[in-house]
């Protein structure tokens, strides 16, 4: 059958002549059935001879019966050599098998369906165009793997609530496994919690008896039980006479949620608003009575538009508002003030003076020199651009200069030390000798010179310990005894009594000398007066401690006034934030919070030089109790994901399990916040991650970051009090943090380390046992 065949060819009446043909014939075969079949009918002999077509195959063939009766089919239609109905013919022809199939024809775009049968010495063909059904089936087929692929849930119901069919998304959805229900009874009035049915049932058969469909949100229980907000569309449609429903949902479950977050978050923004307009009025008073002098500057020109009492009794003018820094500070030009401020100004980057020293022109017209600590740092506008200049002003007059006298007492120390080295190499020295056994058999005139013994005293065994002080003789005599047991060399200090009656510090040193052969044949030793030395250790050690306490009792006194400080500065912003939002209010508020960093900043360091002395006087002990390392971890990420994000740092915490341990909780809470603060900071916009897990009989915590890193021959000295890797300029601090840490993990018997590769990466390892060895 060629696919060319046109569908309205003219075909001769039923009954129309063939012409004579050989072989079988049609003689007795009543063909009045097939002439009324609509599918096309061909009677052949078994070499493809035509007998008979019914209309409706004339038609389809396209050609009059009189060109085609008698003749051999292949020969009248070359388009179907080769094909499949030929070769179905061929071999119904010599074997006698029937065939049944479908073929596609891709010239005309149609298919037939084609069954082939053998009856005595004729063949039968009948053909029928599936196009219609095939097309059919095919759209079936794509809308079915539309709703297979779908993300929203579809399911099927008829008029009995019989499930009939579910794509996977709805399964998914409702946790079922793949046509878990297909064939089961619902009902909508079952198909909801008791909750909701009443006034869904309702809703819904009102609008599918008017409107054929329904649209709503619902909620509706899992196979767990666990229920999920739908968003769900009901439509009636009739399929073989009977009603059916199609249902649609869509899982709005975590939309429901986030509005729910915004609604909740919503009262808090309302209730801090309100909290803050509470401070507002606070504000004024607390940057008036803050104990730092604190300027806000606008514009290039750096014009003020506030200054605090404070500030305004440094700088020595009463009327500054409204004045460009240039016209309120004569000497602002010449000291490099306005080049700082310009700077900062440009590039939006704060920059930090530490004890520099600035001088005030006094009502008298005298100069007063003050040593200042000076943070400047921009202000920006809603749009996060640079507006305005923070200033604030720190004295620190009064520990520049003791330390100035600590460093001058250290240089007289220093000075004394070189006269006292001279002064020794000026003096005479005490020599002396012994056996190889340790006994005196010479006399030592310098010995007897220096401390007043007789020869016989000096001879007698152990004479010479009686010159000794007698809180001095058990050490001496022990190193003495060693030195001769173990024929190493000799060296102690003791207290010599001198021939004048006093005591002084003395260093006595001895070898051994050998025979040619290598056996010991005598001592030979001198001694030094190193008294003036060892007073000059002990006074520096005196300044030490002075140190120190200085530095406690000065970071007591500057944490007494941070703490008012930052609350008042609190009140402030919340106070500011209370108010119609206008430059000033916004400024103000941007200038609080700034000072507040600023003072949490101070307090850390305040914190950091009490640390220090603690180590110092010894009073840093833990204070253990059972605990939890991996939760106190996850409270400080917690704490540390908007400086992170701020960043751009993403934060990970990987601790799937407790670690459970004896350990001092504020303690390793202060090392958790050093490491995450340090990895933060050197890192920006690198991802940082914190490992905790067990190894043996300790914890073990990994913080690491993908930052600047640190050089080899700095990491064996960022552990030490005031050392730093980085420039200062670039990155601020005192040096304590890791110093600090090591120390505390010290104090729990545990260790860490660090390895890094500059511009790769940095790890730091703390080692912690489980039971505290402190």
């Amino acid at each position: 059958m060629s696919p060319s065949w046109p569908p309205d060819a003219p075909h001769p009446p039923p009954g129309s002549p063939a012409p004579e043909a050989e072989g079988p014939s049609l003689s007795g075969l009543d063909t009045r059935f097939y002439d009324q079949l609509p599918e096309a009918i061909c009677i052949c002999t078994r070499d493809g001879r035509l007998l008979y077509l019914n209309p409706a195959a004339v038609q389809l063939l396209g050609q009059p019966l009189g060109e085609l009766l008698g003749r051999i089919f292949w020969e009248q239609l070359p388009a179907m050599v080769d094909t499949p109905l030929q070769h179905a013919f061929q071999r119904a022809a010599l074997t006698g098998e029937p065939a049944q199939f479908d073929t596609y024809y891709a010239n005309s775009d149609r298919w037939f369906s084609h069954r082939i049968y053998a009856s005595g010495d004729l063949i039968y063909a009948f053909a029928v165009d599936i196009t219609d059904q095939k097309r059919a089936d095919e759209t079936l087929r794509l809308n079915s793997r539309i709703l297979e692929s779908m993300s929203e849930g579809v399911c099927l119901v008829d008029d009995q609530g019989t499930l009939l069919y579910t794509n996977p998304a709805w399964d998914q959805m409702f946790g079922y496994e793949r046509g878990e229900l297909t064939g089961t009874r619902m009902t909508f009035q079952n198909a909801y919690p008791p909750q909701e049915r009443v006034r869904v049932v309702q809703e819904l058969l009102t609008h599918l008896k008017t409107q054929g469909k329904w649209a709503g949100e619902i909620l509706y229980p899992r196979k767990d039980g666990t229920l999920l907000n739908l968003y769900v569309r009901l439509t009636a449609m009739e399929l073989g006479g009977r009603q059916h429903y199609i249902c649609v949902h869509e899982d709005i479950t975590d939309r429901k949620r986030d509005e729910v977050r915004r609604q909740q978050l919503s009262r808090e923004v309302e209730s801090a608003r309100a909290e803050t307009e509470a401070e507002r009025r606070r504000l004024h008073q607390l940057f008036t009575e803050a104990p730092a002098g604190i300027a806000l500057l606008q514009g290039p020109q750096h014009v003020y538009i506030f200054s605090n009492p404070l500030n305004t009794e440094l700088i020595g003018t009463r009327e500054v508002m409204g004045k460009p820094v240039r016209e309120a500070l004569s000497r602002a030009e010449e000291q490099g003030f306005i080049s700082v401020l310009d700077q900062v100004y440009s590039t939006g980057e704060t920059f930090v003076a530490k004890e520099g020293p600035a001088h005030f022109r006094q009502p008298d017209g005298s100069m007063r020199q003050e040593y200042l600590d000076i943070i400047v740092q921009p202000t920006r506008d809603a749009a996060g651009e640079i507006d305005g200049i923070a200033v604030f002003i720190f004295k620190v007059t009064e520990k520049v200069l003791a330390r100035q006298k600590l460093e001058v007492l250290a240089e007289e120390l220093r000075r004394s030390e070189e006269r006292l080295r001279t002064l020794v190499e000026a003096s005479s020295v005490i020599l002396w000798s012994t056996d190889a056994k340790g006994g005196v058999v010479e006399d030592s005139p310098s010995w007897r010179t220096y401390t007043g013994q007789t020869l016989e005293r000096w001879l007698a065994p152990e004479g010479w310990l009686e010159a000794l002080h007698p809180e001095d003789r058990g050490k001496t005599i022990e190193a003495w005894n060693l030195a001769i047991t173990h024929r190493h060399n000799y060296e102690v200090e003791f207290r010599l009594h001198r021939a004048d009656g006093t005591y002084r510090y003395v260093q006595s040193r001895a070898v051994l000398l050998h025979q040619p052969d290598g056996s010991p044949r005598e001592w030979f030793g001198a001694i030094t007066d190193i008294h003036q030395r060892k007073q000059g250790e002990l006074q520096l050690q005196q300044s030490i401690r002075m140190r120190d306490e200085f530095l406690s009792v000065a970071s007591h006194e500057l944490r007494t006034p941070l703490t008012p400080l930052n609350l008042l500065l609190h009140g402030l912003q919340r106070a500011a934030s209370a108010q119609p939002d206008t430059p000033f209010t916004q400024l103000v508020t941007r200038s609080a919070e700034a000072g507040r960093r600023q003072i949490q900043r101070l307090v850390q360091l305040v914190e950091d030089l009490l640390d220090v002395s603690r180590i110092a006087e010894g009073r840093l002990q833990p204070r253990l109790e059972e605990m939890d390392l991996a939760a106190l971890a996850q409270e400080v990420v917690s704490r540390f994901e908007l400086q992170a994000a701020t960043a751009g740092c993403p934060l990970e915490l990987h601790a799937p399990r407790p670690v459970m341990g004896q350990w001092d909780r504020l303690r390793l809470e202060q090392v958790l916040v050093n490491l995450v603060d340090n990895a933060l900071k050197y890192s920006p916009g690198r991802p940082v991650s914190l490992r905790i897990e067990t190894r043996g009989d300790k914890a073990v915590l990994h913080v690491r970051d993908e930052g600047i890193g640190i050089p080899h021959e700095h990491q064996s000295r960022i552990f030490e009090r005031f050392e730093r890797a980085v420039s200062e300029r670039h990155y601020g601090g005192l040096g304590l943090g890791l110093f600090i840490t090591r120390q505390i993990i010290r104090a729990h018997g545990g260790d860490i380390r660090v390895e890094s590769t500059p511009g790769v990466e940095t790890t730091f390892t703390v080692e912690l046992p489980l039971v505290s060895s402190a």
